[in-house]
């Protein structure tokens, strides 16, 4: 089966593997070791958000990826508001004083 691939395509889905994953491993971190501003952080916090992350991502891509190919304009949409939303995500480590603050944003990026 040959299967022709579209170029653009293929790299838009590489770029967002790769930012995705090294963000959702790597913001943890951030907010608890870096920002020392987690009560109670600690290696085990990391690991349940970066877990957080990747069970949420994995769980929501085929219904998102169903619902967004019902049309270009839906796509445009769930693209556009996903990234926004996970920009806002790093701000809201600033304001996280708590493991469960962090898990919150960690499923908010994800989705």
């Amino acid at each position: 089966m040959n299967l022709k691939l579209n170029k653009i395509i293929k790299y838009l889905v590489l770029s967002d593997l790769i930012f995705y994953t090294g963000w959702g491993l790597i913001s943890p971190i951030f907010a608890i070791f870096i920002l020392d501003l987690i009560v109670g952080g600690n290696a085990f916090v990391v690991g349940l958000a970066a877990g957080i992350n990747l069970i949420v991502r994995s769980a929501l891509r085929v219904p998102f990826g169903m619902y967004a190919d019902k049309g270009q304009k839906i796509s445009y949409h769930l693209m556009f508001y996903g990234l926004f939303i996970s920009a806002l995500v790093p701000i809201g480590y600033i304001y996280s004083s708590l493991p469960w603050h962090i898990y919150i944003l960690m499923l908010l990026q994800s989705a």
